[in-house]
Order: structure tokens, then C-alpha cells, then sequence
């Protein structure tokens, strides 16, 4: 039972802003990407990226779970500073509310909260999910015969994949997602703030801190730039579909 568990096949599916990466994948043990595909699609035009996933995945994919990773489009990041008021139940993400009201000036309503673990005297993480990307996956499995196996923010599939190797510094995570730029600062694997930003260049973020940056995204060929890059690269080094296979390889 364990060996055709192993050997079954998943679908990881990167939603980005104006892009849908898909990986077909064999095993849990011994990872192997047997198929995949990148569909591109206009801003605001989700629904079309999506139809013609559909259309792949009927045509190519024979198995069940889907494994979900939303772009940074589609999710708010907050820090919430130390209070004691957060051992209060409900606290943390009353003010997680409050907090996204303010700064974002949206409503609190259209988004999925999940607060990071509370850890004495430490900043807090909000994330923030945009509820009808959720509303919109539900919807495709509904129409279809897959089942959900995960939905989570890239900031969290990059954080958890490459945490052995963050824990042991302090330099900064820099996760680069069509033209927006992701900055978490942390002290030996605790978040101590985050900041979103265009992204132009490297040099750019690089050169304004002293520290080194460590940069997740599809790096360019040309690229000739004096830093660490986090990279995930399928066996054939196809780099647009990193995101899609973090947390696998």
C-alpha cells in the first residue's frame, strides 16, 4: 500500500498574477516531474488561465490531488508587534484586522486570516489570503472529479523548504514574483519584519543593505550579480517552474 501511495501522481499548480506553472509529480520519496506546463493569461483574466488548465489537466493528468501555491498577488502580509494581550484569545487576529484596514485600506471581509505561532516577546506574522482566489480553486474542484491536498501563500512553501538554511543566519529572504519583490528580515529563522516592493533589479535591493540577500525566483541566464540565489530547478533546468516545484525538490 506505502509503494503505489509512492508512486502516485499529484498535480502542483504556481498561481500567479498573469501565469499558471503546472507540475505533474511521481512519488513522495523519490520525487519526478513527468509532465508540465505554463499557460499565460491577461491581468484580472484568472478565469481564462484557469479553463486552460482545466483543459490540460483533463488531456494529461489521471490522478486526484492538486496541490496549490498562491502568487503574491494574492496574498497580504502584516507583522504584529509583542503585547502580552496576544496570550487573550482572539486578540491577535482582532488586531490582525484592524491592522489590514488601516495599512491596506480594504475590507477585512475578503480575506482568510492565519496568524504564525505565538512565541514569547516576538513580532507576529498575519497572513492574509484573498478569499475569492479560495472561493475560485473550490470552484474548479467542484466542476471537476480532483481534490484539494493544499493551499498555501509561496511565502510559506519557499520558508519552509529552505528553513534548514535560514535558521543558521540572519540575512534577509528576498522572494521575487512578477515584478513585486517580497523582503523578509530575520534573526536565525524568526521573522522580524516584512516589506513588499516593486522590483527593478537586483542591485537595487542588494546595494541599500549591508547584509547579504538571499533571492528565490526564476533567475535569468544573464544575471551576473554577487549574491545567494535560493533556486529550484526541475532535472531539465527549466526555471519557470520553480515555484511550482518548491517544497519538492
Amino acid at each position: 500500500m506505502l509503494r503505489l501511495w509512492n508512486n502516485a501522481v499529484y498535480a502542483r499548480v504556481f498561481l500567479g498574477e498573469k501565469h499558471i506553472s503546472v507540475c505533474l509529480i511521481r512519488g513522495k520519496f523519490q520525487p519526478q516531474v513527468i509532465n508540465k506546463a505554463q499557460f499565460n493569461f491577461s491581468v484580472d483574466a484568472l478565469a481564462n488561465g484557469l479553463a486552460t488548465l482545466k483543459e490540460w489537466l483533463t488531456k494529461n493528468f489521471l490522478g486526484q490531488r492538486i496541490e496549490w501555491i498562491l502568487g503574491i498577488h494574492y496574498v497580504r502580509y502584516l507583522m504584529l508587534p509583542w503585547s502580552n494581550q496576544h496570550f487573550k484569545e482572539g486578540f491577535s487576529a482582532h488586531l490582525a484586522r484592524q491592522l489590514l484596514s488601516k495599512q491596506f485600506q480594504q475590507d477585512v471581509n475578503d480575506y482568510e486570516i492565519k496568524i504564525s505561532k505565538l512565541e514569547y516577546a516576538q513580532p507576529l506574522l498575519a497572513t492574509f489570503c484573498d478569499k475569492n482566489i479560495i472561493l475560485v480553486i473550490q470552484q474548479f474542484i467542484k466542476d471537476s472529479s480532483y481534490k484539494n491536498a493544499l493551499i498555501e501563500p509561496l511565502l510559506s512553501i519557499v520558508w519552509n523548504r529552505f528553513y534548514p538554511q535560514i535558521k543558521r543566519n540572519s540575512n534577509r529572504l528576498a522572494i521575487v514574483d512578477e515584478g513585486r519583490t517580497l523582503i523578509i528580515q530575520h534573526d536565525q529563522g524568526q521573522i522580524t519584519s516584512l516589506s513588499l516592493r516593486p522590483f527593478t533589479n537586483e542591485k537595487m535591493i542588494i546595494n541599500s543593505q549591508k547584509q547579504q540577500t538571499f533571492f528565490f525566483y526564476p533567475r535569468r541566464g544573464n544575471d551576473e550579480v554577487d549574491c545567494k540565489y535560493l533556486d529550484i530547478r526541475d532535472r531539465e533546468n527549466r526555471i519557470l517552474f520553480s515555484y511550482a516545484l518548491c517544497g519538492v525538490f
